[in-house]
């Protein structure tokens, strides 16, 4: 099988998230207005759906608590027709959501109580073995890019498990099966289709852009496809969920024990609290995982030592429970990081994942330094701050 690692993406919504403090309605007067005003203007290649089974679709998780009831779920048929709600939306101030593959467990990342995007209807996958390259839709799942690219003997360096959609992973780093030999998804992309926050279309490479580039940068024997297909996220699909991170620099038999012992403990204790499964995925690369790089990203927000994402997965099945569960991770990832600390490993200003990491991080311990370039471009993209219309980290 060979390997490239070019990928371009089309599509992708916003920037970075609008500072704190914005005004966003909650007038349901205002949202449906907003919907409806939405499907009056935009082409008959989208559609506006308010019940039904698109609209479940469009709305739904994968964690259950990352799901919620949007006034309305509008499918963008067209390039044009995202600027056009963002515009609307815009006008409005009306809360609004972008969803590629649902996998988000931070409740409010991709989910809203108003416009919810859904990017379904973008699934271009085109390989050009010309320049040895993929353009592929956001509103893909990388198990479709795995099966387009097979037939052709390639592959790119995408999601490791069934389930993870295109536009999430690449946008938070992405760490991929193939990440030791060619690092991160984001290392990987040579341009994005932006729609920005005033509805306009730019094609953001190194070249065209390098500010908003940098921004967005945030082998097997068996067949690809069955190794992914083969590590299901759907294994705990339809429950509560949250994630948590640790970095780490290693994995030393005293970690893994610690590790061990972090799982019996809250096993036993959440057991009465509607637990579903306790999880601590250990995640080992090459200590050269971030020197695949050619140009400059957001995350990490240090590349001079490799570490390894350590996440932590709690389920459970009743809201009530939420903030118990909530707290429980960030509970167990503060011993962790502590006890790899004592084990001396250097990990006090490791950048965390942005695809693990619990919505309250802040975000000087994903982007470091990083964090006050990304505040700047914000406020030269999005000044009238649309993007803090929607979930997401806050600059």
């Amino acid at each position: 099988m060979h390997l490239f690692h070019v990928l371009t993406t089309t599509a992708l919504v916003g920037v970075v998230a609008a500072s704190k403090g914005v005004t966003v309605t909650s007038d349901p007067t205002v949202i449906n207005g907003t919907c409806q005003a939405i499907a009056a203007a935009v082409s008959s290649a989208s559609s506006m759906n308010y019940n039904g089974t698109v609209y479940d679709n469009d709305i739904e998780h994968w964690a259950t608590s990352s799901t919620q009831q949007a006034m309305c779920a509008f499918e963008p048929g067209t390039i044009e027709d995202v600027g056009i709600a963002l515009k609307i939306i815009a006008q409005n101030r009306c809360p609004f959501a972008v969803k590629g593959g649902g996998h988000a467990t931070n409740p409010g990342f991709s989910s809203t109580i108003g416009v919810q995007i859904a990017m379904y209807r973008f699934s271009e996958i085109t390989y050009d073995s010309n320049t040895q390259t993929v353009t592929v839709g956001a509103g893909l799942l990388w198990d479709d890019v795995y099966a387009a690219l097979e037939p052709y003997g390639m592959n790119v360096v995408g999601g490791r498990i069934s389930g993870i959609g295109v536009a999430g992973l690449t946008l938070g780093g992405g760490y991929s099966w193939l990440t030791n030999q060619y690092g991160l998804t984001i290392d990987t992309v040579k341009a994005y289709g932006l729609v920005l926050p005033n509805g306009t279309f730019v094609n953001v490479t190194e070249t065209t852009n390098p500010d908003l580039f940098f921004a967005l940068k945030n082998a097997s024997t068996r067949s690809f496809v069955d190794l992914i297909q083969a590590s299901s996220s759907g294994g705990t699909s339809d429950v509560r969920g949250v994630f948590d991170t640790v970095s780490v620099t290693g994995y030393p038999i005293e970690f893994l024990q610690a590790i061990v012992n972090e799982s019996s403990y809250w096993g036993q204790a959440l057991e009465p609290s509607s637990n579903v499964l306790i999880s601590y995925d250990v995640e080992p690369f090459l200590p050269t995982l971030f020197s695949h790089n050619t140009t400059p990203s957001a995350y990490p927000g240090s590349r001079k030592t490799g570490v390894f994402p350590l996440n932590i997965y709690f389920a459970w099945s009743d809201e009530s429970t939420d903030e118990l569960m909530q707290n429980a991770t960030r509970t167990t990832a503060a011993t962790l990081s502590k006890k790899a600390i004592e084990l001396g490993q250097n990990i006090q200003d490791a950048p965390l994942y942005n695809n693990y990491a619990i919505f309250d991080t802040p975000l000087t311990s994903i982007y470091g330094d990083n964090v006050h370039t990304l505040e700047q471009i914000r406020k030269k993209v999005d000044p009238d701050h649309v993007m803090g219309l929607a979930g997401g980290f806050k600059f």
